[in-house]
């Protein structure tokens, strides 16, 4: 038998937003997942101005020629488990959909070029 209090704990599942970055004009720039995206954001608005790259020069490029942060809007909520298929499956549909707009590579899972 469960105690009630891991029952509670176990059926509280975290979740996580598949998030778009973008400059303010609702133009998706960037598809992430975090738990908690203004956070993720401002991280990496903070990466680029300080030179952190990681690995993807056009981000760094878009993000330090923004004046302000760029805003997070969540796209969806996810359970953890379907959280990379997901960003995956998006990530290629907004490329495809509209090439040149995203700037996400994904290294490993898929080639973007």
């Amino acid at each position: 038998m469960t105690s009630p209090r891991l029952t509670h704990l176990t059926a509280r599942r975290p979740r996580v937003a598949l998030y778009g970055l973008h400059a303010g004009d609702d133009v998706i720039r960037w598809i992430g997942t975090a738990y908690e995206p203004e956070s993720r954001a401002r991280q990496h608005w903070s990466d680029a101005r300080l030179g952190y790259a990681r690995g993807n020069p056009e981000l760094s490029a878009w993000l330090t020629s923004l004046p302000a942060r760029p805003a997070a809007r969540v796209l969806a909520w996810l359970e953890v488990s379907d959280r990379w298929d997901t960003e995956t499956w998006a990530t290629r549909a907004l490329w495809e959909a509209r090439p040149g707009q995203l700037l996400n590579k994904l290294a490993g899972r898929f080639p973007l070029t």
